[in-house]
């Protein structure tokens, strides 16, 4: 199996959490660092190999159009999803068919820093054949994600914060195998994939 050289970053939410600081721009470039946090994204998976990203976008979606194109010449090439109508992880991932081809591709969450490496993923995703691989911490957040054996059983633990939940951390490593799964059309979250 090839490893993932495409990352599609979800920046197409309504940034409602942040306001007002995200009233003229979406989450992903508000500073972190002295940069936009976006920047430390795409650095990240430069470093993991990654050639090709696809930015989904939304709300404030100037200013992030406005950071591709000063970003055209660089690596990883920047691509643009723009979603007029909000689709949710698996409809942003549904709408990026186009996007996979015989490779892995990393799904991620544009409003986090990655502190994991790509081999932690890549090593039992290959050798397992899987669909789909999360990164997920034992140790904080709500654990609200139930693990047995190494795999999620549920993402609605009825008992969050017990010894065998998990926090999902926002990154996610995809098969093109995992898009028969995800809803037809219209909004849906890559949860529902899961479910199936």
């Amino acid at each position: 199996m090839k490893r993932p050289s495409k990352a599609i970053v979800l920046c197409a939410g309504y940034s409602t959490r942040m306001k007002p600081l995200t009233d003229t721009r979406p989450k992903c470039l508000l500073p972190l660092w002295g940069r936009p946090a976006l920047s430390h994204t795409l650095e990240t998976l430069h470093r993991w190999g990654v050639r090709d990203v696809l930015l989904n976008m939304h709300h404030a979606a100037q200013p992030l159009l406005r950071f591709a194109l000063e970003h055209a010449s660089g690596i990883p090439r920047l691509n643009i999803s723009f979603e007029p109508d909000i689709l949710g992880t698996g409809g942003a991932v549904r709408r990026a068919d186009w996007f996979f081809e015989d490779s892995p591709v990393w799904l991620v969450n544009s409003d986090i820093l990655l502190g994991t490496g790509p081999n932690s993923f890549f090593g039992p995703f290959s050798e397992k054949k899987c669909i789909a691989s999360l990164w997920v911490t034992y140790t904080q957040g709500p654990r609200t994600v139930d693990i047995c054996n190494g795999r999620v059983t549920s993402f609605r633990s009825r008992t969050p914060g017990a010894p065998s939940t998990a926090t999902f951390c926002g990154l996610h490593l995809l098969d093109r195998r995992i898009l028969p799964y995800i809803p037809g059309s219209g909004f849906s979250s890559i949860i529902e994939a899961y479910d199936r």
